[in-house]
């Protein structure tokens, strides 16, 4: 017989989640101000590494968009574990966690190398709720997603426009 649910390890993964998604927004506030220090440096000490200082500056927007993601997925990782009552009463997902749950499968293939844990809080989700379930979460064929996670998870690369604001700030 398989692994069964168990409310108590998705209760220990999901504060764990948290913690690691704490830990990360430290370190990578931290690289920001590295970041745009290094990019003010460039722009005024030689106006040839333009250049360099756009690339600097995409990879700026991209940990930004990357902090945004952790920030959301933590928000959603508290709501789940403060209403594990509900979610362990009932047999189906409650409806005021679709977003949550979903939000949380659909970010773990994007976001699964900087929180571990989300792995083992999706296989918990898929042993609640069934593969049928949560596989229409991974794409959003649900179309229940946060409109913030699927934003800040895109790898859409940032326009020169939005490059050119960013430098100007």
């Amino acid at each position: 017989m398989g692994a069964k649910f168990s409310l108590n390890s998705l209760k220990v993964n999901l504060k764990m989640g948290e913690s690691r998604v704490d830990m990360l927004l430290n370190k990578k506030k931290i690289l920001i101000n590295q970041t745009i220090n290094e990019i003010c440096n460039l722009l005024k000490d030689n106006k040839k590494a333009y250049d360099h200082a756009r690339i600097k500056c995409e990879s700026l927007l991209g940990l930004e968009k990357n902090i945004s993601a952790l920030e959301v997925l933590k928000l959603l990782m508290e709501v789940v574990r403060t209403r594990l009552g509900l979610l362990d009463a009932m047999q189906q997902c409650p409806l005021e966690l679709v977003e949550c749950i979903s939000s949380i499968i659909y970010a773990q293939p994007r976001l699964n190398n900087d929180v571990p844990e989300l792995n083992t809080i999706v296989k918990l989700f898929y042993m609640k709720y069934g593969k049928k379930w949560c596989d229409l979460h991974v794409q959003n064929e649900s179309a229940s997603v946060s409109a913030r996670i699927i934003e800040y998870c895109s790898v859409m690369i940032p326009t020169s426009d939005i490059i050119k604001d960013r430098l100007k700030d």
